[in-house]
């Protein structure tokens, strides 16, 4: 994942397909180099930590860095759920013609749905704005992972945070991210915005060891 999450501590792992690599790690948010710290074996963190990770061949010559990080949280807590609220996800339509998610609620709105899932609905096509809400049950304590994929922008919020910032004029992109949460209702908000060109959206979340 893009983001990965844990309360307690975590275990890096690093595999490589290809023989007689060797891979090197920083920390720091510097490029590894051939003096950077050797990867020899799983890796225990017990703080959040960015690394960055770099394969390099028999004769010194280096590949393509790789980066992953890890943030230690404590579980966010379970929302009350409003008595207003409806069943489904709501979203707002709105009159938009820009290329950041953060100025989508700012523009004229347009209609109102209520929907099944985070999704774009079938005959709705052309420039679009579209903030979804609403509430989301986890059944248990653990660490859950969201996969947010689209074209264009999209911004993914949990309890208000923001979680994935997928935004910018883009072709089709997913991002994962992980975030520790309390058995309960909690919140949920998707950004998403589309330049004519092709739209699609899709919101997909997994439970502890699925």
């Amino acid at each position: 994942n893009d983001i990965n999450v844990f309360v307690d501590t975590a275990r890096v792992e690093v595999n490589c397909v290809l023989p007689n690599i060797q891979i090197r790690y920083t920390t720091d948010g510097t490029k590894p180099n051939a003096e950077s710290t050797l990867y020899t074996g799983p890796i225990t963190v017990t703080e959040s930590t960015k690394f960055t990770f770099r394969p390099f061949r028999p004769d010194g010559t280096a590949g393509a860095i790789q980066t992953a990080e890890y943030r230690k949280e404590s579980y966010s807590p379970a929302q009350e759920l409003p008595e207003a609220a409806k069943p489904g996800i709501g979203m707002v339509q709105h009159e938009f013609k820009g290329n950041k998610c953060a100025e989508i609620e700012a523009a004229k709105t347009v209609a109102r749905h209520t929907l099944d899932s985070v999704a774009i609905p079938t005959k709705m096509a052309g420039w679009l704005g579209l903030v979804y809400e609403g509430y989301f049950e986890v059944p248990a304590d653990g660490i859950y992972t969201f996969a947010l994929t689209s074209n264009d922008g999209s911004m993914l919020y949990i309890d208000g945070a923001m979680l994935i910032d997928n935004d910018g004029p883009h072709s089709d992109r997913c991002l994962k991210a992980q975030r520790a949460l309390a058995k309960g209702w909690h919140k949920i908000r998707v950004d998403f915005f589309d330049m004519n060109n092709g739209a699609s959206l899709a919101l997909q979340w997994a439970a502890p060891g699925e």
